[in-house]
Parts: C-alpha cells; sequence; structure tokens
C-alpha cells in the first residue's frame, strides 16, 4: 500500500526536474544581421515598407533616422542614430546624477481627505 503512495510522488518528482532543464539558450541577431534580413533588396537602403516588415525598432523611429528625408536609411544612418541615442541617454544620466540640480517637489496625494488649506489662508 506504501509503495502505491510512494509512486505517484516519485513519478511528480521526476516530471517537475525533467520540466526543469535549461532550454537553449535564444540567439540574439547583431543589428548588421537584423538590417540584412530586413533588407530584402539588398542594397543597402532600407525603407519604411521593409522596416515594418522586418526591423521594428527602425520602423518605430525611422523618421528620426532619416532625418535628410531620403525615404531610406542605411546602417550608418542607424548606427548614428544609436550613437545619437547613447549619448542623450549618457548626458541625462550625468544630469541626474548632478548634486546641485534642483530637483522636483514632491507631492504626497493622500486620497479620502480634504486637502490641506494654503499657507495665506491659514493665517
Amino acid at each position: 500500500m506504501r509503495t502505491l503512495l510512494v509512486l505517484p510522488f516519485v513519478s511528480l518528482i521526476a516530471l517537475s526536474a525533467q520540466a526543469q532543464t535549461p532550454a537553449e539558450p535564444h540567439h540574439r541577431m547583431t543589428q548588421e544581421q537584423h538590417f540584412e534580413q530586413a533588407n530584402t533588396t539588398h542594397d543597402g537602403h532600407l525603407t519604411l515598407p521593409q522596416a515594418k516588415a522586418a526591423y521594428a525598432t527602425i520602423a518605430r523611429h525611422f523618421r528620426e533616422i532619416d532625418s535628410s528625408g531620403k525615404g531610406y536609411v542605411t546602417e550608418d544612418d542607424i548606427k548614428a542614430w544609436h550613437a545619437q541615442q547613447r549619448a542623450a541617454r549618457q548626458a541625462a544620466k550625468t544630469a541626474a546624477a548632478d548634486p546641485l540640480r534642483p530637483r522636483q517637489a514632491m507631492h504626497r496625494v493622500v486620497t479620502g481627505q480634504p486637502a490641506p488649506a494654503p499657507a495665506e489662508a491659514a493665517q
């Protein structure tokens, strides 16, 4: 009788151990590989329809990247845009770390209670 009770537990443990085996690591494409896959005409010019079909990030920011209005972007345009984005993030990070930078005031909202009276009205 005990063996009949132990058998389901052993099989349950074996199944859970099998389910926890690590899957193959996800291969992430490089920017160049992604561009090549999206550029179906293989002319080095990625158009908006091509970007919409296979390179969603570039499609979302296509007008920013194609600042000259050519109607297509190249790998160099994309690299320059990525560098510009990194520089903007770094500048924002540096500005946020500046101890003399004015901070936004904190606002505390308490639900269910009336807002406090202004200082002038209290006098």
